[in-house]
Protein backbone atom coordinates (compact mmCIF):
# COMPACT_ATOMS: atom_id res chain seq x y z
CA UNK A 1 0.00 0.00 0.00
CA UNK A 2 2.79 2.40 0.88
CA UNK A 3 4.59 1.68 -2.40
CA UNK A 4 1.38 2.30 -4.31
CA UNK A 5 0.86 5.58 -2.53
CA UNK A 6 4.37 6.75 -3.38
CA UNK A 7 3.90 5.65 -7.00
CA UNK A 8 0.63 7.57 -7.18
CA UNK A 9 2.33 10.75 -5.92
CA UNK A 10 5.07 10.38 -8.51
CA UNK A 11 2.60 9.72 -11.35
CA UNK A 12 0.69 12.86 -10.42
CA UNK A 13 4.02 14.77 -10.49
CA UNK A 14 3.43 15.83 -6.88
CA UNK A 15 0.58 18.12 -7.82
CA UNK A 16 -0.46 20.47 -4.98
CA UNK A 17 -3.85 18.82 -4.45
CA UNK A 18 -2.37 15.36 -4.09
CA UNK A 19 0.43 16.54 -1.79
CA UNK A 20 -2.07 18.33 0.44
CA UNK A 21 -4.12 15.15 0.77
CA UNK A 22 -0.91 13.26 1.52
CA UNK A 23 -0.15 15.77 4.26
CA UNK A 24 -3.62 15.63 5.80
CA UNK A 25 -4.09 11.86 5.67
CA UNK A 26 -0.58 10.38 5.94
CA UNK A 27 1.85 12.86 7.49
CA UNK A 28 -0.70 13.91 10.13
CA UNK A 29 -0.81 10.34 11.47
CA UNK A 30 1.55 10.20 14.48
CA UNK A 31 4.71 8.22 13.77
CA UNK A 32 3.53 7.09 10.33
CA UNK A 33 6.97 7.42 8.68
CA UNK A 34 8.72 5.56 11.51
CA UNK A 35 6.09 2.80 11.39
CA UNK A 36 6.53 2.60 7.62
CA UNK A 37 10.28 2.20 8.00
CA UNK A 38 9.90 -0.52 10.66
CA UNK A 39 7.34 -2.44 8.58
CA UNK A 40 8.94 -2.03 5.14
CA UNK A 41 12.45 -0.53 5.21
CA UNK A 42 12.74 -0.75 1.42
CA UNK A 43 9.94 1.80 1.03
CA UNK A 44 12.22 4.52 2.42
CA UNK A 45 14.54 3.87 -0.54
CA UNK A 46 11.57 4.40 -2.85
CA UNK A 47 10.80 7.69 -1.10
CA UNK A 48 14.38 8.84 -1.59
CA UNK A 49 14.37 7.89 -5.28
CA UNK A 50 11.30 9.99 -6.06
CA UNK A 51 12.60 12.82 -3.79
CA UNK A 52 9.44 12.76 -1.71
CA UNK A 53 10.90 14.90 1.07
CA UNK A 54 12.01 17.83 -1.10
CA UNK A 55 8.88 17.72 -3.26
CA UNK A 56 6.49 17.66 -0.30
CA UNK A 57 8.28 20.41 1.64
CA UNK A 58 8.41 22.62 -1.44
CA UNK A 59 4.69 22.25 -2.20
CA UNK A 60 3.48 22.58 1.41
CA UNK A 61 5.64 25.66 1.88
CA UNK A 62 4.12 27.37 -1.16
CA UNK A 63 0.53 26.62 -0.11
CA UNK A 64 -0.07 28.98 2.83
CA UNK A 65 -3.59 27.65 3.45
CA UNK A 66 -2.26 24.19 4.34
CA UNK A 67 -1.07 25.18 7.82
CA UNK A 68 -4.29 27.07 8.61
CA UNK A 69 -6.31 23.85 8.33
CA UNK A 70 -4.31 22.01 11.00
CA UNK A 71 -4.80 21.65 14.75
CA UNK A 72 -1.91 21.37 17.18
CA UNK A 73 -1.94 17.55 17.28
CA UNK A 74 -1.85 17.22 13.50
CA UNK A 75 0.83 19.90 13.20
CA UNK A 76 3.22 18.21 15.64
CA UNK A 77 2.66 14.85 13.90
CA UNK A 78 3.58 16.39 10.53
CA UNK A 79 6.63 18.07 12.09
CA UNK A 80 7.86 14.76 13.53
CA UNK A 81 7.25 12.83 10.31
CA UNK A 82 9.10 15.46 8.26
CA UNK A 83 11.96 15.40 10.77
CA UNK A 84 12.25 11.65 10.30
CA UNK A 85 12.20 11.96 6.51
CA UNK A 86 14.85 14.69 6.72
CA UNK A 87 17.10 12.44 8.82
CA UNK A 88 17.13 9.88 6.00
CA UNK A 89 18.14 12.45 3.40
CA UNK A 90 21.75 12.38 4.57
CA UNK A 91 24.09 14.49 2.46
CA UNK A 92 21.24 15.42 0.12
CA UNK A 93 20.09 17.79 2.86
CA UNK A 94 23.32 19.78 2.53
CA UNK A 95 21.70 21.43 -0.48
CA UNK A 96 20.89 24.99 0.63
CA UNK A 97 17.48 25.10 -1.11
CA UNK A 98 16.29 21.88 0.57
CA UNK A 99 17.43 23.05 3.99
CA UNK A 100 15.82 26.46 3.57
CA UNK A 101 12.49 24.96 2.48
CA UNK A 102 12.45 22.53 5.38
CA UNK A 103 13.33 25.12 8.03
CA UNK A 104 10.80 27.63 6.67
CA UNK A 105 8.08 24.97 6.67
CA UNK A 106 8.93 24.11 10.28
CA UNK A 107 8.62 27.80 11.18
CA UNK A 108 5.11 27.77 9.71
CA UNK A 109 3.98 24.60 11.49
CA UNK A 110 5.55 24.93 14.94
CA UNK A 111 3.67 28.10 16.02
CA UNK A 112 0.46 26.05 15.67
CA UNK A 113 1.67 23.86 18.56
CA UNK A 114 2.67 26.65 20.95
CA UNK A 115 -0.69 26.80 22.72
CA UNK A 116 -0.48 23.18 23.84
CA UNK A 117 1.67 23.64 26.93
CA UNK A 118 0.18 25.61 29.85
CA UNK A 119 0.42 25.92 33.60
CA UNK A 120 -1.91 23.59 35.52
CA UNK A 121 -4.74 25.92 36.52
CA UNK A 122 -7.77 23.65 36.79
CA UNK A 123 -8.94 20.04 36.92
CA UNK A 124 -9.46 20.19 33.16
CA UNK A 125 -5.68 20.11 32.61
CA UNK A 126 -3.90 16.82 32.01
CA UNK A 127 -0.30 15.71 31.74
CA UNK A 128 0.85 14.93 28.21
CA UNK A 129 4.11 12.97 27.73
CA UNK A 130 5.10 15.29 24.89
CA UNK A 131 3.72 18.74 25.69
CA UNK A 132 3.61 18.68 29.48
CA UNK A 133 0.48 20.18 31.04
CA UNK A 134 -2.32 20.59 28.46
CA UNK A 135 -5.97 21.31 28.21
CA UNK A 136 -8.49 20.73 25.46
CA UNK A 137 -9.02 17.75 23.20
CA UNK A 138 -6.90 14.67 23.79
CA UNK A 139 -5.53 13.00 20.67
CA UNK A 140 -5.70 9.33 21.57
CA UNK A 141 -3.57 8.37 18.55
CA UNK A 142 -0.74 10.63 19.66
CA UNK A 143 -0.76 9.06 23.13
CA UNK A 144 -0.98 5.52 21.79
CA UNK A 145 1.83 6.03 19.27
CA UNK A 146 3.98 8.16 21.53
CA UNK A 147 6.92 5.74 21.31
CA UNK A 148 7.09 6.23 17.53
CA UNK A 149 6.89 10.02 17.90
CA UNK A 150 9.63 9.92 20.52
CA UNK A 151 11.91 7.99 18.15
CA UNK A 152 11.31 10.60 15.45
CA UNK A 153 12.07 13.50 17.80
CA UNK A 154 15.42 11.96 18.67
CA UNK A 155 16.59 12.97 15.19
CA UNK A 156 16.75 16.58 16.44
CA UNK A 157 19.86 15.99 18.52
CA UNK A 158 21.42 13.20 16.45
CA UNK A 159 25.02 14.24 15.63
CA UNK A 160 24.57 13.77 11.87
CA UNK A 161 21.38 15.87 11.85
CA UNK A 162 23.00 18.64 13.91
CA UNK A 163 26.06 18.62 11.67
CA UNK A 164 23.91 19.14 8.56
CA UNK A 165 21.85 22.04 9.90
CA UNK A 166 24.79 23.80 11.51
CA UNK A 167 27.09 23.07 8.58
CA UNK A 168 27.41 26.79 7.80
CA UNK A 169 29.16 27.57 11.08
CA UNK A 170 31.19 24.36 11.02
CA UNK A 171 32.81 25.23 7.69
CA UNK A 172 36.24 26.86 8.02
CA UNK A 173 36.32 30.59 7.24
CA UNK A 174 38.98 32.35 5.20
CA UNK A 175 41.23 34.28 7.58
CA UNK A 176 40.84 37.64 5.84
CA UNK A 177 37.10 37.50 5.40
CA UNK A 178 36.10 35.89 8.69
CA UNK A 179 33.84 38.70 9.94
CA UNK A 180 32.13 39.13 6.56
CA UNK A 181 31.70 35.38 6.18
CA UNK A 182 30.00 35.08 9.57
CA UNK A 183 27.55 37.87 8.72
CA UNK A 184 26.68 36.14 5.44
CA UNK A 185 25.85 32.93 7.34
CA UNK A 186 23.79 34.68 10.02
CA UNK A 187 20.32 34.67 8.32
CA UNK A 188 20.12 30.89 7.86
CA UNK A 189 21.70 30.18 11.25
CA UNK A 190 19.13 32.41 12.93
CA UNK A 191 16.33 30.48 11.16
CA UNK A 192 17.74 27.17 12.42
CA UNK A 193 18.02 28.63 15.94
CA UNK A 194 14.44 29.89 15.76
CA UNK A 195 13.29 26.41 14.69
CA UNK A 196 15.01 24.84 17.69
CA UNK A 197 13.66 27.52 20.05
CA UNK A 198 10.10 26.89 18.85
CA UNK A 199 10.59 23.15 19.31
CA UNK A 200 11.83 23.77 22.86
CA UNK A 201 8.67 25.77 23.59
CA UNK A 202 6.50 23.00 22.15
CA UNK A 203 7.90 19.70 23.38
CA UNK A 204 8.67 20.78 26.93
CA UNK A 205 9.38 17.27 28.16
CA UNK A 206 12.31 16.95 25.73
CA UNK A 207 14.01 20.28 26.49
CA UNK A 208 16.88 18.73 28.42
CA UNK A 209 17.44 16.02 25.79
CA UNK A 210 17.59 18.54 22.95
CA UNK A 211 19.83 21.07 24.71
CA UNK A 212 22.20 18.43 26.07
CA UNK A 213 22.39 16.83 22.61
CA UNK A 214 23.23 20.19 21.04
CA UNK A 215 25.54 21.28 23.85
CA UNK A 216 27.55 18.07 23.76
CA UNK A 217 28.66 19.00 20.26
CA UNK A 218 31.56 21.16 21.44
CA UNK A 219 32.41 22.46 17.97
CA UNK A 220 28.90 23.77 17.26
CA UNK A 221 28.70 25.68 20.56
CA UNK A 222 32.12 27.26 20.10
CA UNK A 223 31.48 28.20 16.46
CA UNK A 224 28.21 29.90 17.34
CA UNK A 225 30.04 31.86 20.03
CA UNK A 226 32.41 33.12 17.30
CA UNK A 227 29.52 35.28 16.00
CA UNK A 228 29.86 37.40 19.14
CA UNK A 229 33.51 36.89 20.06
CA UNK A 230 34.87 40.14 18.59
CA UNK A 231 31.86 42.28 19.48
CA UNK A 232 32.63 45.94 20.19
CA UNK A 233 30.47 48.45 22.02
CA UNK A 234 29.22 49.77 18.69
CA UNK A 235 28.12 46.27 17.67
CA UNK A 236 25.69 46.09 20.60
CA UNK A 237 23.38 48.51 18.80
CA UNK A 238 23.18 46.04 15.92
CA UNK A 239 22.46 43.17 18.33
CA UNK A 240 19.64 45.11 20.01
CA UNK A 241 18.06 46.00 16.68
CA UNK A 242 18.42 42.64 14.93
CA UNK A 243 16.13 39.72 15.72
CA UNK A 244 18.53 37.19 14.20
CA UNK A 245 21.27 38.00 16.73
CA UNK A 246 18.84 37.67 19.63
CA UNK A 247 17.65 34.25 18.39
CA UNK A 248 21.19 32.94 18.00
CA UNK A 249 22.20 34.31 21.39
CA UNK A 250 19.16 32.81 23.11
CA UNK A 251 19.82 29.27 21.84
CA UNK A 252 23.55 29.60 22.56
CA UNK A 253 22.86 30.67 26.16
CA UNK A 254 20.49 27.76 26.76
CA UNK A 255 22.95 25.24 25.31
CA UNK A 256 25.77 26.59 27.46
CA UNK A 257 23.61 26.59 30.59
CA UNK A 258 22.90 22.88 30.22
CA UNK A 259 26.52 22.19 29.31
CA UNK A 260 27.79 23.97 32.45
CA UNK A 261 25.31 22.05 34.60
CA UNK A 262 26.76 18.77 33.33
CA UNK A 263 30.49 19.52 33.31
CA UNK A 264 32.30 19.25 36.62
CA UNK A 265 35.29 21.39 37.59
CA UNK A 266 37.80 18.91 36.19
CA UNK A 267 36.15 18.81 32.73
CA UNK A 268 35.55 22.55 32.65
CA UNK A 269 38.78 23.97 34.08
CA UNK A 270 41.42 21.22 33.84
CA UNK A 271 40.53 19.47 30.59
CA UNK A 272 38.96 22.74 29.36
CA UNK A 273 36.38 20.87 27.33
CA UNK A 274 34.43 23.01 24.85
CA UNK A 275 35.99 26.29 26.02
CA UNK A 276 39.35 27.40 27.30
CA UNK A 277 39.44 29.49 30.45
CA UNK A 278 40.27 32.56 28.33
CA UNK A 279 37.14 31.93 26.25
CA UNK A 280 34.98 31.72 29.37
CA UNK A 281 36.42 35.04 30.55
CA UNK A 282 35.60 36.60 27.16
CA UNK A 283 32.05 35.26 27.33
CA UNK A 284 31.53 36.78 30.78
CA UNK A 285 32.89 40.12 29.57
CA UNK A 286 30.54 40.08 26.57
CA UNK A 287 27.49 39.15 28.65
CA UNK A 288 28.37 41.69 31.32
CA UNK A 289 28.55 44.49 28.74
CA UNK A 290 25.43 43.29 26.93
CA UNK A 291 23.25 43.17 30.02
CA UNK A 292 24.70 46.42 31.36
CA UNK A 293 23.77 48.17 28.10
CA UNK A 294 20.33 46.54 28.14
CA UNK A 295 19.50 47.86 31.61
CA UNK A 296 21.27 51.19 31.13
CA UNK A 297 19.34 51.96 27.95
CA UNK A 298 16.15 50.65 29.62
CA UNK A 299 15.51 48.00 27.00
CA UNK A 300 13.45 44.87 27.53
CA UNK A 301 15.53 42.50 29.65
CA UNK A 302 13.25 39.47 29.21
CA UNK A 303 14.62 38.78 25.72
CA UNK A 304 18.03 38.22 27.33
CA UNK A 305 16.79 36.20 30.32
CA UNK A 306 18.80 33.13 29.31
CA UNK A 307 21.89 35.31 28.90
CA UNK A 308 21.41 36.56 32.45
CA UNK A 309 21.06 33.00 33.71
CA UNK A 310 24.25 32.00 31.90
CA UNK A 311 26.15 35.00 33.30
CA UNK A 312 25.13 34.21 36.88
CA UNK A 313 26.05 30.55 36.35
CA UNK A 314 29.52 31.55 35.12
CA UNK A 315 29.89 33.96 38.05
CA UNK A 316 29.10 31.18 40.52
CA UNK A 317 31.60 28.85 38.83
CA UNK A 318 34.24 31.59 38.93
CA UNK A 319 33.63 32.12 42.65
CA UNK A 320 34.15 28.40 43.15
CA UNK A 321 37.31 28.17 41.02
CA UNK A 322 38.74 31.35 39.51
CA UNK A 323 39.19 31.54 35.75
CA UNK A 324 38.90 35.35 35.52
CA UNK A 325 41.42 37.92 36.67
CA UNK A 326 40.93 39.91 39.87
CA UNK A 327 38.16 42.55 39.65
CA UNK A 328 37.15 41.19 36.24
CA UNK A 329 33.47 41.35 37.18
CA UNK A 330 33.45 44.85 38.68
CA UNK A 331 32.87 47.85 36.42
CA UNK A 332 35.93 50.03 36.07
CA UNK A 333 36.65 53.74 35.49
CA UNK A 334 34.01 55.96 33.95
CA UNK A 335 31.24 53.32 34.08
CA UNK A 336 31.76 52.73 37.78
CA UNK A 337 31.55 56.44 38.63
CA UNK A 338 28.34 56.88 36.65
CA UNK A 339 26.82 53.73 38.16
CA UNK A 340 27.61 54.81 41.70
CA UNK A 341 26.08 58.20 40.97
CA UNK A 342 22.89 56.47 39.76
CA UNK A 343 22.82 54.37 42.92
CA UNK A 344 23.33 57.44 45.13
CA UNK A 345 20.43 59.15 43.36
CA UNK A 346 18.24 56.09 44.02
CA UNK A 347 17.18 55.94 40.37
CA UNK A 348 15.23 53.03 38.91
CA UNK A 349 18.14 52.27 36.61
CA UNK A 350 20.60 52.02 39.49
CA UNK A 351 18.29 49.79 41.52
CA UNK A 352 17.74 47.48 38.55
CA UNK A 353 21.50 47.17 38.17
CA UNK A 354 21.84 46.31 41.85
CA UNK A 355 19.12 43.64 41.62
CA UNK A 356 19.91 42.12 38.21
CA UNK A 357 23.72 42.49 38.13
CA UNK A 358 24.87 42.72 41.75
CA UNK A 359 28.37 41.42 40.94
CA UNK A 360 29.35 44.56 38.99
CA UNK A 361 29.38 46.66 42.18
CA UNK A 362 32.45 46.96 44.43
CA UNK A 363 30.55 45.74 47.49
CA UNK A 364 33.30 46.46 49.96
CA UNK A 365 33.42 50.15 49.07
CA UNK A 366 29.65 50.41 48.85
CA UNK A 367 29.18 48.83 52.26
CA UNK A 368 31.83 51.05 53.83
CA UNK A 369 30.27 54.13 52.28
CA UNK A 370 26.81 53.48 53.67
CA UNK A 371 27.89 52.07 57.03
CA UNK A 372 28.08 54.23 60.11
CA UNK A 373 30.85 52.08 61.56
CA UNK A 374 34.44 53.33 61.65
CA UNK A 375 36.67 52.21 58.80
CA UNK A 376 38.90 50.18 61.16
CA UNK A 377 36.05 47.86 62.11
CA UNK A 378 35.96 46.46 58.58
CA UNK A 379 39.27 44.68 59.14
CA UNK A 380 39.45 41.42 61.01
CA UNK A 381 42.51 40.13 62.79
CA UNK A 382 43.51 36.55 62.02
Amino acid sequence: MAAMGVRFLALKSFSPDVVIQFGYHVLSVPGSMFHLYCSSPYVIDSLLKVELFSQVTKVLLDIKSFASGLNSNSAISIVCNLLYLASHEGKRLLDRKKKNDFVNLMLQLLPLCEDTGIKPESNACFWHPLFGWCKGEIDVRLLRLFTYVQKQLQCLWHPAFVKVFFSDVLEPNPGNAKKHSLKMKRPFLSSVCEMYLLILLTVKNFVSDILIGLGCNDTVVFKIWCFFKDTTMLDFEEIFGTKSYILILSLLSQMMLYMLNILDDFDLFEKQRSFKNEDLAEITMFLNNLLFRTIWEEKELSQFSHCQGLLLMLYNRDCKKHFCRKEHWILQGFKRRILMKELDSNTNRGLRMLIQLPHIFPHQKVSMKYSSCPYSLFFCVN
